[in-house]
Formats: structure tokens, sequence, C-alpha cells
């Protein structure tokens, strides 16, 4: 069976490959066009030129580093800045020029593909500046606006392409940087008039050095205090991450024969939403969803939960409402919205035999998916009242068994691939990795039953999310 959903899914290298070197092409085939067709730099407006440059290379020093390869700053608007005050040679030139003090500077975020994506940019937006100046009589904002939007769009287009190339080869792309783009493109916007000056007024050295000097100053001081928000906004994720882990241990800790349990199935949820190339953020959920995914059993009396006999039908009906209870436990906070499909749905079947929903195939949400495999796996390899813990390989099999009934075959496979390249002790999630699980083991197998109070742990974990 296919997996439902492949769009979710990377995307296949195939003609990706081929990406790059197209893109490389069409720049240095627009420099040469452009060399052929226009008139060098004027001295004039050289000194213009190299002064977007240099504002350039010192804006991308106190540039928002993303990841390792990616830093984002107003460098780049020296390109379009460039063609408006000088000419499409200088634009060009400055394309080029402004990255290099990052290659001395900074060499580890050096990215060579920029250069290109940065020619093929100005190389569309000089042609906007030629077409849209030579039919607005005279006028130089609304052309001046034109170009810089062309050279933004068309960066964003060839970065787009170049975030799905680089996903086909399992390289994972910050979702941060759509809307930092999107700053950066509504900051340039709004200074671009300053650049326009240029072509109405001759203007003195200060004063042009004051409107050259405004765009990037001012375009970079909001980066910052975009990145700086966003620290802070990680800084308030990761504690309440952490926060979530230990209430869940809580609960986990009611019973000693499932102590564990949530966090082995978050990191299980974690990697598997990660070999098969999901964003960031969608990996993030999926491990959220996986720490939360049973805490609706709160509602299920200890006796049912420990019960080392086979359960009534009774019983049996009553744990089956523990994923709707724990959909309604986390449906008042905003901030875990992205996991509830995963919580309420992971006990579906691809098959349609499943609950609360009897869903099938594609109907179930991909973060159920994934959870019901960890799920699965981790409560196989664990000790029960009923039955001693499998061997991870008698688990696998099982999985394998059960694939295009219980689960989907794709991630069945894709979890396979990660226990394969993991150690034996991931595969017992008793690793380093499951730390915290580990030692909630030792202690629970010294003690009958926790004292915790796991509804009071429940209300608190929702009073956390609304907060």
């Amino acid at each position: 069976m296919a997996p439902a959903t492949t769009s979710t899914y990377p995307p296949a290298p195939g003609m990706w490959r081929l990406y790059r070197p197209a893109v490389w092409l069409f720049a240095i085939v627009s420099v040469v066009v452009w060399s052929m067709g226009e008139q060098p730099v004027h001295l004039d407006d050289a000194w213009m030129v190299l002064t977007l440059v240099l504002l350039g290379n010192l804006a991308d020093l106190f540039a928002v580093r993303v990841q390792r390869g990616m830093r984002v700053s107003a460098a780049h608007f020296a390109a379009p800045f460039a063609v408006v005050a000088a000419t499409a040679t200088g634009g060009l030139v400055a394309a080029v020029a402004c990255l290099l003090g990052r290659l001395v500077l900074n060499r580890r975020d050096w990215n060579s593909f920029d250069l290109a994506v940065n020619l093929c940019a100005t190389s569309v937006a000089a042609t906007v500046w030629e077409l849209s100046s030579a039919a607005s009589d005279g006028a130089v904002v609304l052309p001046s606006v034109l170009t810089v939007v062309a050279f933004a769009t068309v960066r964003s287009l060839v970065n787009l392409g170049w975030a799905t190339e680089a996903r086909s080869r399992g390289i994972p792309i910050p979702a941060v940087t759509v809307p930092i783009g999107r700053l950066m493109l509504a900051a340039a916007l709004l200074f671009t008039p300053a650049i326009a000056l240029f072509r109405l007024d001759a203007a003195g050295p200060l004063s042009a050095l004051t409107l050259l000097a405004l765009p990037f100053v001012a375009t970079q001081f909001l980066i910052r205090q975009f990145g700086r928000e966003r620290e802070l906004n990680s800084q308030l994720e990761s504690a309440n991450l952490s926060l979530t882990e230990s209430l869940v241990n809580a609960l986990d800790a009611r019973d000693p024969y499932s102590a564990g349990h949530s966090i082995a199935v978050a990191v299980y949820s974690r990697d598997l939403a990660a070999e098969i190339g999901l964003q960031p953020s969608d990996v993030q959920a999926a491990y959220l969803a996986g720490l939360l995914h049973d805490i609706g059993k709160i509602a299920v009396p200890d006796a049912i939960l420990g019960k080392p006999a086979a359960l009534t039908d009774d019983e049996f009906d009553e744990i089956r409402l523990h994923p709707e209870i724990g959909e309604q436990i986390l449906l008042p906070s905003a901030h875990l919205r992205d996991v509830l499909p995963g919580v309420r749905h992971h006990h579906e079947r691809i098959d349609g035999k499943g609950y609360p929903d009897k869903l099938r195939d594609a109907d179930i949400p991909l973060q159920a998916r994934i959870i019901a495999v960890a799920d699965a796996y981790n409560a196989m390899t664990s000790d029960r009242p009923y039955r001693d813990a499998m061997h991870p390989e008698l688990a696998q099999r099982i999985l394998v068994q059960n694939q295009g009934m219980q689960h989907d075959p794709f991630l069945v496979a894709a979890f396979r691939r990660v226990l394969a390249t993991r150690d034996a002790d991931y595969g017992l999630a008793s690793g380093s990795e499951f730390a915290t699980t580990t030692r909630l083991n030792e202690l629970m197998a010294r003690v009958d039953r926790s004292a915790l109070a796991p509804r009071e742990a429940a209300a608190m974990l929702q009073r956390m999310g609304t907060m």
C-alpha cells in the first residue's frame, strides 16, 4: 500500500539534483548578457556602489545566525539598491561583493550558492528597473519599489527551490527563515524611497551617506530584534517542554509498569518524524504529542490500568475513552492545539478497526500514525502486568506483520531504519536519550504505587498551556 499524504514526506532527489547547476547557469548567463549590453559603472556612481557594498558587509557582521551556513541580514539589498542608485552592472558587482566579508570573517557560514541566488535576483531586478523606469516618464519611486520587490521575490522563489532540494537530501530548513524574509522585504520597501532620492537630487556627501545607510541600519535593527524575540520564545518553549515532561513523568509514575512510557514514545515519535523528513516544527509537535498521547488515562482507575488479567468488555470500553479524554484535557490550551490529532487518533488503525472514530488510511492524521508505531513498539518491548517484555527483534516482526492493517507500512519501514542506526539500548528505551525514563523505571521498581497526585498534575498541565 502506498503511503498516504505523501506530500508531507521529503521530495525524492530525482530532478532536484539539477537544481543548483541550473541556478548557477542562469546566474552566469545573466552576468554575460548584462556585461555585453550594459555600460560600465560611471565614476560618479562608483562611490555609491562601493558605499552600499561596505554597508552590506557591515550589516552582515550583525546577521542573525539561523543555522550553520545560514545567516540572515540586510546585506543582500545592496544589490537592488545599487541598481537604482547606479546601473545594472553596479547591482551585479554589489550582488557579489556584499557577501565577501562573510567569506573572510564568517567562513563557517559561507555558502557560495548565495552568490548565484543574488546574481539571478539582481539580473531580474535590473530588467524590471530598465522597463519600469523607461515607462514611468521620469518617476523614480515606483520603479525603485518594483525593483526591490522583484529582487526579493526572485530570491524567495530560488531559496524555496533550494530548501526543497535540501529537504530531498535530508537537510531540514528552519521555518523561521520565512517570517524573517517577510520582515526584510517590508523593511526594504519602507526605506526604498531613500535610495530613489539619488535619482531626483544631487545630495551632498553627508546627506548621501545618510540616505544610503538608513535602509541597512533600520532593516538590520529589525532583524536583530526579531532574532532576540525568537531566542526568548525558544527559551520559554524549552521551559514549558521541560515542565510538561516532568508532569507527564508524574502521571506515568502512578503505574510502575508504564513508568517512562510517554517519554519513550515521544523520543521514538520525534526520531521517526525526522526520518521521514518532516519540518522541524512538525518533528517537535510529534515529540510533544507522543509525550501527551496517554494523558487521558488519568481518568482510568488504577485497578484497570494495573490489572494482571484480561480486561472485561466494560473495562476495555473504559480504557478506550482515554484518547477522547486526553483531547478534552488539552483542548483549552491554544499552545497544544497542534498535538490534538496525535492524542485523539493514536489508536486508529489503517484498516478502520481502531478507535475512537474508526478512521482509515489517509484519514488518520500523519502525527497519529507516527505515534501509533512508536507506542506499539515501546509497549511490546516493556514489561506489563500480564506479560514480560518482548525482544526488540520480535517486536519489529510484529510491526511488519501488522502493517497495512494496524500500521502505515511506510512508517514501519522508516522506524525500522531508525532502530537500525541506533544501539541496543535505544531499542529498549534505556540509552542516554531516555535518562529520565531509565531513572524513573529504577525508582518505580522499588515501590508498589506512587504517592504522586496525577489528577492535580494533569490540572497543572492544562493551566500551564493556557498561560
